[in-house]
């Protein structure tokens, strides 16, 4: 929702093209831009000095890459996966909550991806955000504690 069609025409990567609207929305707020993959090789730096992370990644390697940094270094961690019009969504606390690799068993899944079915991500967005929000307004108490599974 926040990449448009004139991101596509000028080839803007998305993280940009999210740094740009977020800063036209607030621009009190202080965005950085990180185009690229994250990876063994970088992801500690990545998360170093995150209060929070939501995952808009795409696969299962790079979210468990994510959860295990998270948990490493005490950042909240935002999951969210989307496929056709089914998602989970899910607040992981380190020290408070389990974690990804606990409530889901690597490789599981059916065959199906974005690429071959599509995606309508805004409902587990919407989640992922509100929960984000709860956190960071220390409302922990409103936190959802489970994972929520939909099909819009």
């Amino acid at each position: 929702m926040i990449f448009d069609e004139e991101d596509v025409r000028q080839a803007k990567p998305k993280a940009i093209a999210a740094k740009n609207k977020l800063e036209q929305i607030n621009s009190l707020v202080k965005v950085e831009a990180i185009t690229g993959n994250a990876s063994v090789d970088n992801i500690n730096e990545l998360i170093t000095d995150m209060d929070i992370v939501l995952d808009g990644t795409d696969n299962f390697s790079t979210r468990y890459l994510l959860n295990d940094a998270c948990f490493k270094y005490q950042v909240p961690f935002s999951y969210g996966g989307v496929v056709s019009s089914r998602g989970m969504i899910a607040f992981f606390v380190p020290g408070k909550t389990p974690c990804l690799r606990c409530i889901t068993k690597e490789g599981a899944g059916n065959s199906q991806t974005c690429d071959t079915v599509g995606v309508i991500s805004p409902v587990i967005a919407s989640f992922q955000v509100t929960e984000a929000q709860k956190f960071l307004t220390s409302n922990q108490q409103a936190l959802r504690n489970s994972l929520k599974t939909i099909d819009v």
